[in-house]
């Protein structure tokens, strides 16, 4: 067998006068994460009022952004010591880092037109739930156990279309529907 996956540290194999301490970027990146999260609540520029949604959009993924960072520091930090802390845990940082640069790429990629973007943003989450609920119509409509839940899917999908925000954003996808991309059935 290997002894790379068994050694205690992996990293030995990386001289000393090469490896690089955590402690020099940890502060900068914890920081800049706070810092944005910080100016996003209460400094959220003028000019992105008009775009409803926006706000809320941005600072949900930025606190999702700070919680997934901080586990990715839990799970890969040697220090503090913590025995509940498995070496296995720093595994789990690769899928982590996926969905930390996924949420950068989103907001980045909303953040091109949001006034088009923000929309489509909220419209797909609208239709996944939507087509999900269909799904699950189809397949349980006839289980008694499921009825209720189905109603109050239905009316949860009914009262998200209606709500203010939800509204204007399916009616200007509506208003895309010559593209035939965004038909609300």
């Amino acid at each position: 067998m290997n002894d790379f996956f068994f050694n205690k540290k992996p990293y030995s194999s990386i001289p000393d006068e090469r490896a690089i301490s955590f402690d020099v970027v940890n502060q900068p990146l914890t920081q800049i994460l706070r810092l944005t999260n910080t100016c996003i609540e209460r400094e959220w520029p003028s000019g992105y009022n008009q775009i409803l949604g926006m706000k809320e959009l941005f600072c949900i993924n930025l606190k999702v952004a700070e919680n997934t960072f901080n586990t990715i520091l839990y799970f890969c930090a040697e220090k503090p010591v913590d025995r509940l802390r498995k070496l296995e845990f720093g595994l789990s940082s690769i899928p982590l880092l996926r969905s930390l640069l996924d949420q950068v790429f989103n907001l980045t990629f909303i953040s091109t037109d949001p006034q088009e973007k923000v929309p489509q943003y909220y419209y797909g989450g609208w239709k996944e739930l939507r087509e999900h609920y269909l799904r699950c119509k189809l397949k349980y409509d006839t289980h008694a156990d499921w009825i209720e839940w189905l109603e109050q899917c239905e009316a949860g999908l009914e009262k998200r279309k209606q709500c203010g925000k939800c509204q204007t954003h399916i009616v200007m996808i509506k208003s895309m529907d010559h593209t035939g991309q965004y038909q609300i059935k």
